[in-house]
């Protein structure tokens, strides 16, 4: 049976000239007709709305409440049907008795349940009440349509209206007595007036109530879209007629066009991206993916739709090959962004493997309420294959093949943890040779690279398989003896010092004796850290070259200190003395754009000056400063001295940079970002110019400071340049996470062999990929020649520094014309 809908009983409620009402299955009313309240003489109660049937007509008989529980079950009931008489008498409290005829009709719900009841009554005690009643009840129902938003209008069969409101008026200024028995064809556009003439034919032959848009315009010409609503009706003289109200969409219309505009670009532009998408519901449930997340999972859309991410998404652990848990699952769980491991694999549909980075974040809607989450993913399977690539080669010095310096030192503080923890022993030795200076000297640096070739193989066939050799710089080399003490180190060392005193280099017909000295110390639980137990094995080897050299030392600490004061003290008193007689000065050497060839970026060098008035390479007095903490005294001293020059004649424009050294002492010392402002406050510095290098060992040892430490200048607005990059390849591990930083400077080691080694052109490209990846410029050191910049220049590197680029000159200090060369 088909029962009134909700929105017909309310539109009844609202326009129908007689006493209805709509209630809900607790017999509370929801609406009801203005005749409701004047036939029960009702005006003077509180709002109906939401009170009971019974409260406000307690008199109501028992049969009466028998018929409202028939219909709310289902039945259609009216007086005509229950009583003998058209009339059904009602008692009220007021002592008045009125005659009535009524039917109850069911309404439903929009999932067809029956949700309550229409009561329609029809008082027939006094006509002239109900004259009274009906006049009123036209005097509201005209007032309620004058005040409604909705243009209301009727019509009869012919299409002629009876009835229009005054919001209709209003909006298509007009008014009842223009429009009163005309049709839409004498005021619309024909062909506009054909197609709501057709909707109103299929009201009246359907019987059927209609909802739809319409496109009418207003008479300044402007398209409204509006939603109507047509309702066929009978009037007292049963002629059919068809009503209608009809809302102002036009807003909404444009707004739903824009969001479809929107929501095609948003397709278009995820579809053609490289990054794979995927969104879900609120229960991780799959409801779009853009092509590159089909190619990577290697499901469709189709086939994915309404599934678990879980069984689309399949991430594992490249390691231990164990399931990890969802991203989107844990961005539902804690309503915040996801990401996964770095080692994390993507298993596809046919069990392909991809390496992924991805990150997950959360939908909410006005209200907060969570009702999806997005993940983001894209293929890293190539660079992290690079990157394991040249972490393995790079770890090797590229000249002997050994360990490098970077790898071994890392290595060495692992090893010095594990003697920590667990009480094992181990030895360490520092080996130099004692005739390398002589030889390379004498025949050049091509004979002195062949000859730590081959002396880098004796020394390997003197190991055992679970050693390591590692050159640590020029003719210097470490060798960590595992699960070794002191004794067995000494004859271990003494064997190799002995197979190097034997061996002859020969070159061109010349024979040398090579020799070596050699410190060894003892690695176990007392020992601090890495660099403390490579300090006490380098002490004793400068003990065995005092003391005659081509022997092997055991550190002892009072050993330490002898050398320690021979060779270390004066420096420190030399240091001193200069930085209080003013005798180091600064140099600038020119860091050349490789593409643009402008000399705008400069390295702010650091030299001393003896008291003969020779400048002294930093190589040689910096590392004492570093060992007795007197580096950080030097770096302020470096950036006061510095800021006086540029702001008395040095350009300050914003295209030029100023890079500057800092070392690990001066990245640890709490109050140097405190002196930094200041400076840069009494100066008026501009910080944008200033660019801070740090080596990449340094950043390694002091991860976590060293990245506190750029963040924090990174925010004064400076920039900053990771140094001496390649030397110790762990770093691409924590390269990533020095977002910070602005440029890469490449090992000058690589740079200036570039042309005669493929190897270290490989680690160069390399190195300049990896920076490119995380958006960082590269710097070559060491550009000694044209055809090694022809070479960088094709490799795509960004800057050059070199001797082919400018020599390092203390004059420039004051000389705008260098400059301004070229620039």
């Amino acid at each position: 049976m088909n029962y009134l809908s909700f929105d017909s009983a309310l539109l009844l409620a609202r326009t129908a000239p007689v006493a209805i009402a709509v209630l809900d299955q607790e017999l509370k009313y929801l609406a009801h007709s203005p005749r409701w309240i004047s036939d029960y003489a009702l005006q003077n109660q509180s709002s109906l709305i939401g009170r009971c049937h019974y409260e406000v007509f307690p008199e109501i008989p028992d049969r009466w409440k028998d018929h409202h529980q028939r219909a709310l079950k289902g039945e259609v009931l009216n007086s005509e049907a229950e009583v003998a008489s058209k009339d059904d008498a009602f008692n009220r409290q007021s002592g008045i008795i009125d005659h009535l005829r009524w039917a109850l009709y069911p309404w439903t719900k929009d999932d067809h349940e029956i949700g309550g009841i229409v009561m329609v009554t029809e008082a027939r005690t006094e006509n002239k009440r109900l004259e009274d009643k009906l006049e009123v009840a036209q005097h509201l129902f005209h007032a309620f349509m004058n005040n409604t938003a909705a243009v209301a209008f009727m019509k009869d069969v012919e299409g002629k209206y009876v009835y229009t409101n005054r919001e209709m008026h209003r909006m298509f200024s007009t008014s009842h007595d223009d429009i009163n028995g005309k049709t839409d064809f004498d005021w619309l556009p024909k062909n506009i007036a054909r197609a709501v003439r057709a909707s109103d034919i299929k009201v009246l032959n359907t019987g059927q109530k209609l909802q739809q848009i319409e496109m009418v315009p207003t008479p300044d010409g402007e398209e409204h879209h509006w939603l109507v609503y047509k309702f066929p009706f009978v009037d007292d003289h049963g002629e059919s007629h068809v009503g209608g109200v009809a809302f102002d969409v036009t807003e909404q219309k444009r707004l739903e066009t824009q969001l479809s505009k929107e929501r095609d670009f948003a397709h278009t532009t995820l579809a053609s991206i490289g990054d794979a998408v995927i969104a879900t519901d609120r229960r991780g449930r799959v409801e779009y993916m853009n092509p590159k997340a089909e190619e990577m999972t290697e499901y469709t859309l189709e086939e994915a739709y309404g599934h678990s991410i879980l069984s689309i998404l399949k991430l594992v652990d490249a390691d231990t090959r164990e399931p990890l848990e969802s991203p989107v699952h844990r961005a539902i769980k804690t309503r915040k962004s996801s990401g996964i491991p770095d080692n994390t694999l993507l298993i596809s549909a046919t069990n392909r493997e991809r390496g992924i980075q991805d990150s997950a974040a959360p939908i909410f809607n006005v209200d907060g309420e969570l009702t999806g989450v997005v993940i983001v993913f894209h293929d890293v399977t190539e660079a992290r294959q690079l990157s394991r690539q040249l972490a393995e080669q790079a770890s090797q010095d590229s000249l002997t093949g050994v360990m490098n310096r970077g790898a071994f030192e890392v290595r060495l503080s692992q090893v010095v943890v594990d003697a920590q923890q667990d009480n094992t022993i181990h030895s360490l030795c520092y080996l130099d040779l004692d005739q390398f200076k002589v030889i390379n000297d004498t025949c050049g640096h091509s004979a002195g690279d062949q000859l730590l070739q081959q002396v880098a193989m004796l020394i390997q066939g003197g190991l055992r398989k679970t050693d390591i050799l590692a050159r640590l710089g020029g003719d210097e080399f470490g060798i960590l003896l595992m699960d070794c003490n002191v004794a067995q180190a000494l004859k271990v060392i003494n064997d190799i010092r002995q197979t190097l005193l034997e061996f002859r280099f020969v070159h061109k017909n010349r024979s040398f004796n090579v020799g070596c000295s050699a410190g060894v110390t003892e690695i176990n639980a007392q020992v601090r850290d890495g660099v403390e137990v490579l300090g006490h094995a380098d002490v004793a080897c400068y003990a065995a070259k005092d003391n005659g050299r081509n022997r092997v030392h055991v550190y002892r600490k009072n050993d330490a200190e002898l050398a320690k004061q021979r060779q270390e003290r004066q420096w420190i008193i030399d240091i001193q003395d200069a930085l209080e007689e003013e005798r180091f000065v600064l140099c600038y050497q020119p860091i050349q754009s490789i593409s643009t060839h402008e000399k705008r970026h400069h390295e702010v060098l650091l030299r001393m000056i003896d008291r003969e008035g020779t400048k002294i390479s930093p190589n040689v007095f910096i590392p004492a400063a570093e060992r007795y903490n007197k580096m950080a005294e030097v770096d302020r001293w470096v950036i006061s001295r510095f800021f006086q020059e540029l702001t008395s004649c040095l350009p300050q424009d914003d295209s030029r940079m100023y890079a500057i050294n800092i070392s690990g002492s001066t990245i640890t010392d709490e109050t140097f970002l405190q002196f930094l402002r200041a400076q840069l406050e009494e100066y008026q510095v501009n910080p944008k110019q200033l660019c801070f290098e740090i080596t990449e060992t340094c950043a390694i040892s002091n991860f976590h400071t060293a990245k506190a430490f750029i963040n924090n200048l990174k925010e004064i607005g400076c920039q900053f340049a990771l140094d001496d990059f390649g030397t110790g390849m762990s770093s691409f591990t924590y390269l990533k996470h020095l977002e910070a930083v602005d440029y890469v400077k490449i090992d000058g080691n690589f740079v200036r062999s570039i042309g005669e080694s493929p190897r270290n052109q490989t680690i160069v490209e390399a190195i300049h990929r990896i920076a490119s990846v995380h958006d960082m410029k590269t710097i070559a050191e060491f550009v000694e020649d044209k055809a090694i910049l022809e070479k960088l220049r094709t490799i795509g590197i960004d800057f050059a520094q070199g001797y082919a680029i400018g020599e390092p000159k203390q004059e420039l200090s004051c000389s705008y014309s260098y400059f301004n060369k070229g620039a």
